[in-house]
């Protein structure tokens, strides 16, 4: 049992172990984590780092950008960005008039905004990673950046 329970961990902490597919792993889940889906988090992580050939449980791991505390911070700047792509006003902040909000529209805003916003924070995590990888170089910092957009 202490075996094969080791091998699974050893498994679950090398897969993936490049630094570029490292930094996919986690762009992954801030993605993921950004995503209205909760409860579904864990089995969005290991199945697409499953198929993309990522670190499940760095995936997951970053998939914890949504922490309670945060929470409710990136749900508001989700909808907000989801309602100005989407040609709408600010989002109103006193209850009497986010009850007369049609949760549909609301629905939307959110999925978009998500999208957005994940993406956003995982594209520059990316970024952020590819020119760390060549510090030093300008030259070969500024060719990463330009491939990881």
């Amino acid at each position: 049992m202490t075996r094969k329970l080791r091998e699974l961990l050893y498994r679950l902490r090398t897969e993936g172990d490049t630094p570029g597919r490292q930094a996919g792993a986690v762009a992954l889940g801030v993605l993921i984590g950004c995503s209205p889906f909760y409860g579904l988090h864990l089995a969005l992580c290991v199945v697409f780092a499953r198929l993309l050939r990522l670190n499940r449980a760095l995936t997951y791991l970053a998939a914890h950008v949504s922490l309670p505390g945060l929470w409710p911070l990136l749900v508001f700047g989700e909808i907000q960005a989801g309602r100005w792509l989407r040609g709408g006003g600010r989002l109103p902040i006193r209850p009497s008039e986010l009850r007369q909000l049609d949760p549909w529209q609301f629905g939307v805003d959110l999925l978009v905004g998500s999208a957005v916003v994940g993406a956003a924070l995982a594209s520059g995590f990316r970024v952020y990673r590819r020119a760390w990888e060549f510090d030093g170089d300008p030259i070969g910092s500024a060719a990463a950046t330009a491939q990881a957009l």
